[in-house]
């Protein structure tokens, strides 16, 4: 999370809490969906840890509690009210920039591609043998 890569952090901590699952980790769960802008997914997490779905630490009830609180008020914030004048369209930029991002990956991929797939699936190499060389090479 120190390097600002919320989406590696996100992995590393969902196979932590596989491992040994904790309110802590939890948090830091939620903190990277927040950074995210997966807030629905956010709050099911923080909704977790305020059921007591994962145990905390030795005397952190207390400390968890108030980081969640925060977390959630983090969340309110970034949920504007409607009529704020913004119309809901962050989700929907960030569907379409990500949408267009693969497509333009596919297209490299197949231009990339394209000069290795000939009508039969050879190798280069052989591509190249000319035909000359294919009869003696019959023999």
């Amino acid at each position: 999370m120190q390097q600002r890569n919320f989406m590696a952090a996100e992995v590393v901590y969902r196979k932590a809490q596989m491992i040994v699952s904790d309110a802590n980790k939890a948090c830091n769960l939620a903190l990277c969906l927040i950074e995210q802008s997966r807030l629905a997914d956010a709050e099911v997490v923080l909704g977790d840890v305020l059921a007591g779905r994962y145990q905390a630490r030795d005397q952190q009830d207390g400390k968890i509690v108030r980081k969640v609180e925060e977390l959630l008020a983090r969340i309110m914030a970034r949920t504007s009210p409607p009529g704020a004048g913004d119309d809901g369209r962050r989700g929907d930029d960030d569907d379409w920039v990500e949408n267009e991002m693969l497509a333009l990956l596919d297209v490299a991929v197949k231009q990339w591609a394209a000069p290795y797939r000939k009508s039969n699936r050879r190798l280069p190499v052989f591509e190249e043998i000319t035909p000359i060389y294919r009869e003696q090479m019959a023999c």
